[in-house]
């Protein structure tokens, strides 16, 4: 890792850690749009001798897993969307119950403007 100029040292001497090696990888979307980055740091080897480097096999393995990692991540957003906008619709059949109680128009508008900053 320390011989790759794009790596960033600083972490390592704060901490004292020592970064052998590294994989780095976009998380994507499913329409190829990056949603995230995600890395994998110091391969532990099976052998003594064998190598800490990440092989080709474990980039596809990496990328594999990460294609999950994004429908995970897309399946997220949707479900805090599907939150938000049923609330938003609860606030609205809220003020529509209001709209059929005696207020008055200040009242209502005051219904009305507390809802609002609940949305916000």
């Amino acid at each position: 890792a320390y011989a790759d100029p794009r790596f960033n040292q600083d972490v390592d001497k704060l901490t004292g850690f020592r970064t052998k090696s590294l994989l780095c990888m976009p998380i994507r979307a499913a329409g190829g749009e990056i949603v995230g980055v995600a890395q994998l740091v110091n391969k532990k080897s099976k052998a003594l001798a064998s190598s800490h480097e990440f092989s080709k096999e474990d980039e596809v393995l990496f990328g594999e897993y990460l294609v999950l990692c994004g429908v995970a991540l897309r399946n997220a957003q949707l479900f805090e969307s599907s939150v938000r906008q049923a609330y938003a619709n609860d606030m609205l059949i809220s003020l529509i119950h209001c709209m059929f109680e005696p207020l008055s128009v200040s009242q209502l508008m005051e219904v009305i403007m507390e809802q609002a900053r609940t949305l916000v």
